[in-house]
């Protein structure tokens, strides 16, 4: 039953978005003072992000935290631009 619930396109992504906004907060502070100190970019994917986390029936999330295949998928032209795109 566990692994259907993991596996189903159907599973209830919920999550609590006052945590999350506070958890990505802080993880971004992080970021931006390593990119800063080591000068190094990095790829901000929320611009690119989609009100709904449902497109066509797909979750872009697997869980609260992690981008499913879809939502890797999703976001592989935004990487490869960012990636491409000269300093």
């Amino acid at each position: 039953p566990i692994l259907k619930r993991i596996i189903s396109k159907e599973c209830n992504l919920e999550f609590n978005s006052q945590y999350s906004r506070k958890k990505i907060k802080a993880e971004t502070d992080i970021y931006n003072k390593l990119a800063k100190k080591y000068k190094i970019r990095i790829f901000d994917p929320k611009p690119y992000f989609p009100q709904s986390i449902i497109i066509e029936g797909n979750s872009l999330y697997k869980d609260d935290n992690h981008l499913s295949g879809y939502g890797s998928r999703y976001l592989e032209p935004y990487f490869s631009q960012f990636m491409n795109r000269p300093e």
